[in-house]
């Protein structure tokens, strides 16, 4: 090694580390954030295949779900890992976003440090792209794992494609494919990926010539590149048609009689420039940028002109300055997926899509301040202080923008103060304030989400079960019909509507509204295990057994379901396999009160004393004053022949409940054995005042009352 390429390394060596300590020196303090309850919540927390680790049912869940509205398995798959080495502790899920930005921060420098021969302009274009305040969102937004880690298999998807064009071998190649699939198997947004391959082609690669070749030539091997990139253009159709299934499924691709072509032609168009604006001065950075419908007319116009000049100066200058129309393609290019026209959700444009196109923006900074600045007599102490005040201010900036970041209050709280007309900012906060139990403040948010936008139906939905919490039945319910009118396939609402009429006492209403919701959804579990309440409810047990197992079949960790099953087993005679449900349930839940009283009941009546008397103790553990666990107590102690300690449990259930007539009615049976024959009298007929009916208590008494009769 000459020293040149000594000094060469070296300043490899130190760009490398320097990108790597300022990226960890900002970015460092989302290991301290939470997650956040937009979107992490279905991607991790609240997600069973998730949360659960690697398992091979996770795996199929993977590959074969559309679940919340996307088609990524690798990414689920991401985030199972994460689950499974650091279970649900959101630093590490954080770090883990993190690792993945700083490896694509170097696999950018390394790819135009190699194909350019630049190290300052590359340096730059790595530097800027690390600390840029529009992709915080990428990074600190543990759902957003898709972003970086599809950017990761772009990035080597780009590198394995220069050693292929070095050397053109079918292993090589292989690569490609590979990594282009893994990409797409990330986050769809990389279907752009091949046709910029084809820009790299041209320019930095030039293994394309339209100056040095005639028309012939110059036809030949363009058509060669694109024969060669066929293998990997097969897989964009089929990508694009799983993504499009998935988010169709999920009822999220808005129809032209929501927003019309030309609405989304005037969007795309306007943001096209608004994120260029946005790369020059980063400002109201926020998670979702709510669609406000047709911009303005000299927006349109004016935004329409901008894209019409630069893309006239970049075809001018297409030899001359080929990075110019590499860097605008690209830009163009990988933001047609997410531009809006197709609709998918309700967003304008978003910061997050950001994340791979503006390094076209880079590209052309990069290398158009090093050509403007070529004749300039101290050029690179120009470029050095230029360079240092952008890193500056784009760290500032992105440091304060990451600790909006840190929890779900402080994130939509900021998103409202930047944005105006934020209806699901709205929504989410009051999903957010509800969980806090502020039920009052979410109401207040649900009802300002519904007024800016009406048609939304997650936010009757959340209104509606506001309202069911503060027991304002009628109301929920007319929230939950609203957002069915908006949304008829909102099985959740359904479900919701059914358990409003159930607390009405509208049992079979309810039993209809949950069997349209499982008809929707067949896994539903809180459909099935609200179904069996109500078949329970109705003397359906039977089938209230079989909707029971459906949703612990479905949700195995679900206690509640565990417990309800347990107890129509146990209404069916079913013993054994009600007391299987009930331990499941205490040891999921171990807390669970009713479950350890249950279980006592059933073990009890198998004959199981010593079992029974250590459920009912612990579940006097948790609660001293359960009247019906000291009278079971009693019951289980008075078998053993511990007659004493079973007159002080009843004793206790009576203090407990003074109208307990089956503690009172044991109470008398149990003094009467001990030959306290006046006091079991006393306590035989208050059972018999608070319960007339109760045939045990009657009988005993007349026994004794014939016993009496037949000593005198």
């Amino acid at each position: 090694m000459n020293d040149s390429e000594s000094t060469n390394y070296r300043n490899e060596i130190i760009i490398g580390l320097f990108l790597v300590i300022i990226t960890f020196s900002v970015y460092w303090q989302i290991q301290r954030f939470d997650f956040v309850h937009f979107d992490d919540n279905e991607y991790v927390y609240d997600n069973q295949h998730v949360n659960n680790g690697i398992s091979s049912d996770n795996l199929i869940w993977a590959f074969t779900a559309f679940h919340s509205n996307n088609w990524h398995p690798l990414t689920w798959i991401s985030h199972m890992l994460d689950c499974q080495f650091f279970g649900l502790n959101p630093g590490w899920h954080h770090l883990t976003n993190l690792l993945f930005h700083i490896a694509n921060i170097l696999l950018l420098y390394i790819i135009f440090r190699q194909t350019t021969g630049s190290i300052w302009k590359s340096g730059f274009i790595a530097a800027i792209f690390a600390l840029h305040p529009l992709h915080v969102e990428s990074v600190a937004w543990i759902a957003e794992r898709k972003d970086v880690l599809s950017a990761f298999f772009w990035m080597l998807t780009l590198w394995s494609y220069i050693r292929y064009t070095r050397r053109p071998a079918f292993n090589r190649y292989l690569w490609v494919i590979i990594f282009f699939i893994f990409g797409l198997m990330s986050k769809p947004m990389v279907v752009t990926l091949p046709f910029v391959l084809l820009l790299m082609d041209y320019w930095p690669l030039n293994r394309v010539q339209f100056q040095s070749l005639d028309a012939k030539e110059t036809k030949a091997q363009v058509i060669r590149l694109l024969v060669e990139k066929i293998p990997l253009f097969i897989f964009i159709p089929i990508s694009s048609i799983f993504t499009y299934f998935a988010q169709n499924h999920g009822g999220i691709v808005k129809s032209l009689d929501v927003f019309p072509l030309e609405t989304r032609i005037a969007n795309a168009i306007v943001s096209y420039i608004r994120y260029i604006e946005k790369m020059i001065y980063p400002t109201k950075m926020a998670f979702l940028h709510p669609h406000q419908g047709m911009p303005s007319w000299w927006m349109t116009a004016g935004s329409c002109l901008l894209v019409i000049a630069i893309s006239f100066l970049a075809v001018k200058n297409i030899n001359k300055r080929p990075y110019l129309i590499v860097g605008w393609l690209w830009y163009i290019g990988t933001l047609v997926p997410v531009i809006g026209l197709v609709q998918v959700g309700m967003q304008s444009m978003a910061d997050r899509y950001t994340y791979i196109p503006s390094i076209g923006l880079l590209i052309i900074v990069a290398f158009g301040i090093s050509e403007m600045t070529s004749n300039w007599r101290y050029q690179k102490l120009w470029l050095s202080i230029t360079t240092t005040a952008l890193i500056t201010i784009f760290s500032a900036i992105t440091w304060n923008q990451l600790g909006y970041w840190k929890n779900s209050m402080t994130m939509l709280a900021h998103t409202l103060k930047v944005t105006s007309n934020n209806y699901i900012a709205y929504d989410s906060m009051g999903v957010e304030l509800f969980g806090l139990g502020r039920v009052d403040e979410a109401i207040q948010n649900y009802l300002k989400a519904i007024e800016i936008y009406p048609q939304n139906p997650y936010s009757h939905f959340n209104l509606g079960m506001a309202l069911h919490a503060q027991g304002r039945l009628k109301e929920a319910s007319q929230q939950y019909l609203q957002a069915i009118r908006i949304m008829p396939a909102y099985y959740k609402a359904y479900t919701n509507l059914g358990a409003a009429l159930y607390a009405q006492g509208q049992t079979d209403e309810a039993i209809k509204q949950y069997l349209k919701a499982l008809r929707i959804n067949p896994d539903y579990v809180e459909a099935h295990y609200n179904l069996g309440l109500a078949l329970d409810t109705a003397g359906r047990t039977e089938d209230a057994i079989n909707h029971f197992m459906q949703a612990v079949r479905v949700k195995p960790d679900l206690v509640t379901a565990q417990y309800s099953l347990g107890t129509a087993l146990y209404k069916q005679g079913r013993t054994d396999e009600a007391i299987g449900h009930f331990l499941k349930a205490v040891r999921l839940k171990p807390d669970l009160l009713i479950a350890q009283y249950s279980l006592g009941i059933a073990l009890a009546k198998q004959g199981r004393i010593d079992e029974a008397i250590d459920c009912y103790n612990k579940a006097l553990a948790l609660k001293n004053d359960y009247a019906e666990a000291h009278t079971s107590l009693g019951n289980a102690l008075y078998q053993k022949g511990q007659i004493d300690e079973a007159i002080r449990h009843y004793l206790q259930a009576v203090r407990i409940n003074p109208n307990y007539a089956e503690a009172y009615g044991n109470l008398g049976s149990a003094l009467f054995l001990k030959g306290d024959v006046d006091k079991a009298v006393v306590y035989l007929q208050e059972a018999l005042r608070i319960k007339p009916d109760y045939a045990n208590a009657r009988n005993n008494l007349e026994k004794i009352q014939t016993m009496q009769q037949q000593h005198k």
